[in-house]
């Protein structure tokens, strides 16, 4: 009995002295700025302060592998500028971008209020955002088709994602431990038409060119309304002494700036033109140089950079081989008119008149036609889509022009 008393004892003794046994400690977790994705133990997602509210998105999203840029604190208020924010109720903002012709974008705007006109503002932007890339850079354009603006805590912080996975960007809003926020979209817009365009270069002509074109009676009818952008100073430079130049052969008249063009142009000509060359085939040899040699400037579209104003002129086409829309029409036109080919600069809009835009037409055989080289740029020739095109075609892919100013294109086959 006592034996058994003892072991009864010794074995109190052994479980007491367990239960009292103190556990080793466990590693701590690292501390982060960053909300756990558990929610019972994430923090609240207001004490993230703009900028790394960003930089968690980043780490989600795929383009901020390349390294995206945030926006220096002095250049925040072009960016403010932009997206229509009142200044007053602006308390943060944070904004990373790709530069040149990457159309990536995120910003994370802290309001102290709300404001109806904040996202109107954003929402606008955005569509104005797919117009900068509409018809010069499509990939791009298709990612800014789909941008979005995430609305949290009650409209006060706002999140624009212009990216290639925006679904990446709500993954980083979840993580961050926003459990629920709102999506405005832009309002939809029209991107053009579907009509398939021309796959391969100037086919026999489906109307013979001696046909008399058959001008509408009212030319507007049935397009776009056209409304002048006005954004863009679209006055067309004045080539008028290079061509007197080129005609008398004697440039001693000519600024440096002239001379320089000149000199561009005509060895250009030499080497792309041939004797016994038909107004066609000399037409097809410039906007085939053009298309291969000339990119559109980006600088245009990038609201921290400055663009060169010789890109609207002949200049940087001929000589930087860049230029927007405006630089590769008088380019265009300069060269037709040293080719004694007749040419007009049409100075209209594009993407439902929400950009200036400027393009050329031609006259072949009597017939005009409209010709576009700044949206065929590094388009290979058998996949041109706007070389002698009818005005009924033009006018279905985002061009506007004022339609009873200037000359109907309808005859077919492409100048043939």
């Amino acid at each position: 009995m006592k034996r058994c008393a003892a072991f009864f004892l010794a074995l109190v003794l052994i479980l007491s002295g367990c239960a009292h046994s103190t556990p080793a400690p466990s590693p701590s977790p690292e501390p982060s700025v960053l909300p756990s994705a558990e929610p019972s133990s994430r923090p609240d997602p207001n004490t993230l302060s703009a900028e790394e509210l960003l930089q968690f998105i980043l780490t989600r999203v795929p383009e901020g592998e390349e390294g995206p840029e945030l926006v220096d604190e002095s250049e925040l208020t072009v960016y403010c500028a932009m997206y229509g924010l009142p200044r007053e109720y602006l308390n943060d903002m944070a904004v990373a971008r790709l530069g040149g012709a990457r159309v990536f974008e995120i910003a994370v705007i802290d309001m102290a209020r709300s404001d109806t006109n904040a996202t109107d503002g954003l929402l606008d932007y955005l569509s104005r955002r797919w117009a900068d890339f509409g018809g010069y850079a499509p990939d791009e354009a298709d990612i800014a088709k789909e941008g979005k603006l995430y609305t949290v805590n009650s409209r006060r912080r706002l999140i624009l994602a212009l990216s290639e996975d925006n679904s990446a960007v709500v993954g980083a809003l979840l993580g961050a431990g926003y459990d629920r926020f709102t999506t405005e979209i832009s309002a939809e817009v029209t991107h053009g038409s579907s009509e398939a365009p021309p796959s391969e270069e100037p086919q026999s002509s489906e109307q013979p060119s001696s046909q008399p074109p058959v001008t509408p009676a009212d030319p507007a009818a049935g397009r776009l309304p056209y409304v002048d952008p006005n954004i863009d100073d679209m006055t067309v430079y004045d080539t008028s002494a290079i061509l007197d130049a080129w005609e008398s052969g004697d440039s001693s008249a000519l600024s440096d700036y002239d001379r320089a063009i000149l000199e561009a142009a005509s060895g250009v000509l030499a080497d792309i033109l041939t004797p016994g060359m038909t107004p066609l085939e000399q037409e097809t040899a410039v906007y085939l140089w053009m298309t291969r040699n000339v990119s559109y400037d980006y600088d245009h579209y990038d609201p921290l950079a400055k663009l060169s104003p010789a890109s609207s002129t002949p200049y940087n086409p001929l000589l930087e081989g860049k230029g927007i829309c405006l630089g590769f029409s008088v380019t265009f036109q300069l060269f037709m008119d040293m080719a004694g080919i007749e040419c007009i600069t049409v100075i209209g809009a594009a993407n439902r008149s929400m950009e200036d835009h400027a393009w050329n037409m031609v006259r072949l055989n009597g017939n005009w036609y409209c010709v576009d080289s700044t949206w065929d740029s590094g388009v290979s020739q058998r996949s041109w889509r706007y070389f002698n095109v009818t005005s009924d075609f033009i006018s279905k892919h985002d061009h506007q022009w004022d339609y009873a100013s200037v000359p109907e294109a309808t005859a077919k086959g492409y100048g043939k």
